[in-house]
């Protein structure tokens, strides 16, 4: 998508999810995961996170860009054992 074609998307999505839940959207997760320089850029001016599916845990000590933090994708048919798994792995630092 353009930079227009994108800014579009993720300023009036957000408008409209506000419009419907009643309250300040401040995350967005990237459709499909995916992003470039240009997404997280006008992400900055409306989010205050962003999250990827792309796989992978998150470590607050090694990921450090707010607007590209890993997801674990979870489906359907993972395991619950899996998925504790990953939560075990994951790393939050608290200030």
């Amino acid at each position: 998508m353009t930079r227009e074609e994108q800014l579009h998307e993720l300023r009036d999505s957000k408008q409209r999810l506000e419009e419907i839940v009643g309250h300040e959207i401040t995350n967005v997760a990237y459709p499909t995961g995916y992003n470039d320089d240009t997404t997280v850029d006008i992400c900055e001016d409306y989010y205050e996170f962003g999250v990827e599916m792309l796989g992978g845990t998150y470590n607050s000590l090694v990921h450090t860009d707010k607007y590209r933090i890993p997801r674990i994708y979870a489906n359907r048919t993972m395991p619950l054992g899996t998925y504790i798994s990953y939560l075990e792995q994951a790393k939050v630092r608290i200030n």
